[in-house]
């Protein structure tokens, strides 16, 4: 992933945008809040704001700079908010566009050491990638990027026993990362994926190569990538833990 991909000022150009179709959209709707706990233009206001701070905090001195974990979930709680605002109005694509920002944003705290607290709406990002991405390259780029996420997420989503459900954003995350690796059929990439799914989600590593099998035979994929998954499926099928 190029530096480029994740330059602070496209990722606020790209939502500072949205946000203003999401409030000229609003506008046009006879003053109908539509279940908003806040009005669009604030939620912009709010953004604005909260980039000028992003944007300026690595020219300052590093003793200056304000906490960027704090600043990371506060962000990407925003972000979360106005996607949901617009899928509110019904206006689903700009939800989509809106939400997508969380990866590169995502990216962009996870390279300068912040620890993300909140990652939902970057799971529901990847999740999207994953499933749209097809060139090789491209997948290896979304790869290296949601690794550089998966380091970064906090230890108290990691190993929050609570959040066990198919949903857990944890889980969510790691998975959709394997589906990227066996997508870009790169051998060194799967083992790395699922050498995590193996150590962090034991109860899912039996059904996901037994499912990543079927795809095999469904897609054709290539030798080399069948291997790698037959293997790890072989060494699951019986649900023994690999160690």
């Amino acid at each position: 992933m190029n530096e480029s991909e994740v330059d602070i000022q496209s990722i606020e150009r790209s939502l500072v945008q949205a946000s203003e179709r999401l409030a000229a959209s609003w506008s046009k709707m006879d003053g109908a809040t539509y279940g908003l706990s806040v009005t669009p233009e604030e939620l912009e206001s709010t953004l604005e704001q909260l980039f000028v701070v992003l944007t300026r905090w690595e020219e300052v001195e590093p003793e200056d700079r304000p906490g960027l974990d704090r600043l990371g979930t506060y962000a990407l709680g925003l972000v979360a908010e106005l996607s949901s605002a617009a899928a509110l109005l019904q206006l689903e694509d700009l939800s989509r566009e809106i939400e997508l920002q969380a990866y590169p944003l995502g990216v962009w705290l996870a390279r300068r050491g912040g620890r993300l607290e909140q990652i939902d709406p970057i799971v529901n990002a990847v999740a999207f990638l994953a499933n749209h991405t097809h060139d090789p390259q491209d997948l290896e780029r979304l790869f290296l990027g949601v690794s550089e996420i998966v380091e970064a997420v906090s230890p108290a989503i990691r190993d929050d026993l609570t959040e066990s459900g198919p949903g857990r954003p944890w889980r969510l995350l790691l998975l959709n990362r394997a589906i990227v690796a066996t997508r870009s059929h790169d051998p060194d990439l799967m083992e790395a994926a699922f050498s995590a799914v193996v150590e962090h989600l034991p109860d899912d590593a039996q059904r996901f190569f037994a499912e990543g099998m079927e795809q095999m035979d469904l897609l054709g994929y290539p030798p080399q990538v069948r291997r790698v998954m037959q293997r790890y499926h072989e060494r699951w099928s019986t649900g023994r833990r690999m160690h």
